[in-house]
C-alpha cells in the first residue's frame, strides 16, 4: 500500500481485505490484487477483483467479480469490463456511460446467489480443511519439537554419563601436576636401565653407562656366535641332504646302467649259442645230405652200368649159340628182376630223399621262424619301433622298449657334465664354508679385542673420574676449613637473638 503526501491511498495491490471507516470514502475492499488512486484520494482504476462494497459517500455501493473497471479522475467509473453485478450509489456524480437504467434480471440475480453461496461454501469447506491442516501441522510440529528436547536430553544424558565414566579427573593428561597424593606417587628419578623417564634430556644415562653393559655385550657375542652356529648347521643340514639324494640319484643310475648291460649281455649270449646251433645242425645236415646223394650217385652210376651191361650181354646173346640162349635168358630176366628190384629200391630211396629234403626244408622254416621270433623288435626291444609319425620327438607309449644307445650316449654325458658342475659347486660351497668360518672367527676376535679396548677406556675412563673426584674432594676440604676458619669465626650468641622482638615496634 502506497500514500500519497496528502494522506490519502495512492496504490493498493495484492490483498484481499480492506475495511475503511465511515469516512474514508471506502468501506470493504476484498480479494483484489491491485487499486491505483488518484491524488486527490479518489479510486482511479481497479483490476481483479471480487467484491467491493462503498460508502454511500464514495461514489461506489458494491462491485463484485470483474477484472478491470476504469475510473475518472473525479472518483467515478469511466468503462467497465466483463464484470457480474455492479450497484451504484445514488450520489454518482462522474459516471459518463452509465445513464440508462437496466431491468433487473432475478434468475439471473438467484443463480449469481445461489453460486455465490456455493462458492462461500468451498471456501469455508476449504478454510476449514486449511485449519484442519494447520491443526495438524502444529501437532506434528509439537510432536517434533518434543522429540528434539528428548533427543538433546539423551544426548546431554549420554554426554555426561561418559564424562562421568571415561572423562575423569585421574585420566587427564595434567592430573599428575595437581594430584594430591603426588608426593605418595612419586618415584626415584631412575629405576632401571629401560626407565621410560630416562631420556635423552633427562640425564640419567649416558651411552656404555648402563647396568648391564657387560651381560649385554656377552649376550651379543653368544647371540652371533649362535647365529653362525645356526646358519653353518642349516647348510651342513642342506648340504648332507642334497648329498644323500645324488648319491640316491647315482645309485639309481648304476642299478639302471647294471640292468640294461645284463641284458645286453644275456641278449648276446642267446644270439650265440642260437648262431653255434644253427650252424651245427646245417653242418650235420650238409654232411649228411652230401653223403646220401653220393650213395645215391653211386647206385645210378652201377644201374648204369648194369643195364649197358644187360644190352651187352643180349646182343652176344644173340649172336652166341642158341642153345645157350634159354639159360642165358633165363639168366638175363634174373639179372633184369634184380635190376628191376635195384631201380625201385633207388626210386624209393629217391623218395625218402625227397621226403628228407621236405623235413629239412620245414625244419629250416620251423629255425628261420625262430630266429626271427628271436630276433624280432618285441624281443629285441628295437627303440625305432617307438618312434611315431607325428614327429620326430614324438613315441608311442605301448612300443617303447627303452633308450637308444645315442640317447644312452646323450645321457651319460648329461650325467658326466652334472658331475661336474655338482663338483665345482661342492668346491665353492667348500670355499664359501670356509670363508664364513673364516668370518666367523674373525668376528669373534674383532669382539674381543673390541671388548678390551672398551674394557681399557672404562679403565681409564674410571681413573679420571677418581682424579676428578679427587680434586673435587680435596676443594671441598680447602673451601670448608676457609669457611670455619674464616666466615663461621664469629658466631651469634643467643644475648644476639634475644635483642630482637623486645618492643611493639
Amino acid at each position: 500500500m502506497e500514500m500519497s503526501p496528502h494522506g490519502c491511498i495512492s496504490s493498493v495491490r495484492s490483498f484481499r481485505d480492506i475495511e475503511m471507516s465511515p469516512h474514508g470514502g471506502i468501506s470493504s475492499v476484498r480479494s483484489f490484487r491491485d487499486i491505483e488512486m488518484s491524488p486527490h484520494g479518489c479510486i482511479s482504476s481497479v483490476r481483479s477483483f471480487r467484491d467491493i462494497e462503498m460508502s454511500p459517500h464514495g461514489c461506489i455501493s458494491s462491485v463484485r467479480s470483474f477484472r478491470h473497471i476504469g475510473m475518472s479522475p473525479h472518483g467515478g467509473i469511466s468503462s467497465v469490463r466483463s464484470f457480474r453485478d455492479i450497484e451504484m450509489s445514488p450520489y454518482d456524480f462522474g459516471t459518463k456511460n452509465w445513464r440508462e437504467k437496466r431491468e433487473v434480471d432475478e434468475d439471473t440475480l438467484k443463480r449469481q446467489i445461489e453460486e455465490r453461496k456455493l462458492k462461500e461454501e468451498e471456501e469455508q469447506r476449504l478454510n476449514e480443511a486449511f485449519e484442519q491442516q494447520r491443526i495438524r501441522d502444529a501437532q506434528l510440529a509439537t510432536l517434533l519439537e518434543r522429540k528434539i528436547e528428548e533427543d538433546k536430553r539423551r544426548m546431554n544424558s549420554e554426554i555426561n554419563t561418559f564424562r562421568t565414566v571415561y572423562q575423569k579427573p585421574e585420566n587427564r593428561r595434567e592430573f599428575d601436576l595437581y594430584d594430591p597424593d603426588r608426593l605418595k606417587k612419586d618415584i626415584p628419578c631412575r629405576l632401571a636401565d629401560d626407565d621410560p623417564r630416562c631420556g635423552l634430556s633427562s640425564a640419567q644415562k649416558f651411552e656404555g653407562e648402563d647396568l648391564s653393559s657387560k651381560e649385554r655385550l656377552k649376550t651379543q657375542v653368544e647371540q652371533q656366535r649362535a647365529w653362525l652356529e645356526q646358519q653353518m648347521a642349516e647348510r651342513k643340514a642342506a648340504e648332507n641332504e642334497r648329498k644323500s639324494a645324488e648319491e640316491a640319484y647315482q645309485a639309481a643310475l648304476v642299478a639302471r646302467d647294471k640292468r640294461a648291460c645284463d641284458l645286453d649281455r644275456m641278449e648276446q649270449e642267446t644270439r650265440r649259442r642260437l648262431n653255434e646251433a644253427t650252424l651245427r645242425t646245417e653242418e650235420q645236415e650238409s654232411k649228411h645230405c652230401l653223403e646220401e646223394r653220393r650213395e645215391l650217385e653211386d647206385k645210378r652210376a652201377e644201374m648204369f652200368n648194369i643195364v649197358t651191361f644187360c644190352n651187352v650181354v643180349m646182343l652176344q646173346t644173340e649172336e652166341q649159340e642158341s642153345k645157350h640162349r634159354l639159360e642165358e635168358r633165363r639168366e638175363l630176366e634174373d639179372k633184369l628182376a634184380e635190376m628191376f628190384n635195384i631201380v625201385t629200391f633207388c626210386n624209393t630211396e629217391e623218395q625218402e630223399s625227397k621226403h628228407r629234403l621236405e623235413e629239412k626244408k620245414e625244419l629250416e622254416d620251423k629255425r628261420a621262424e625262430m630266429f626271427n621270433i628271436v630276433t624280432c623288435d618285441m624281443l629285441t626291444e628295437n627303440p625305432e619301433t617307438c618312434r611315431s609319425n607325428l614327429g620326430p620327438q614324438r613315441i608311442v607309449g605301448y612300443m617303447y622298449r627303452g633308450m637308444s644307445p645315442e640317447e644312452k650316449e646323450e645321457v651319460r654325458r648329461h650325467q658326466l657334465k652334472q658331475i661336474e658342475e655338482k663338483r665345482l659347486e661342492r668346491e665353492a660351497e667348500a670355499r664359501r664354508d670356509a670363508e664364513w668360518d673364516s668370518l666367523a672367527t674373525g668376528m669373534a676376535r674383532h669382539i674381543v679385542l673390541k671388548d678390551r679396548e672398551l674394557m681399557r677406556k672404562q679403565r681409564e675412563l674410571n681413573k679420571q673420574l677418581f682424579q676428578q673426584n679427587k680434586l673435587l674432594s680435596k676443594e671441598q676440604k680447602s673451601h670448608q676449613e676457609y669457611v670455619e676458619r674464616v666466615v663461621f669465626t664469629n658466631e651469634p650468641t643467643p644475648a644476639y637473638f634475644a635483642q630482637f622482638n623486645t618492643s611493639t615496634r
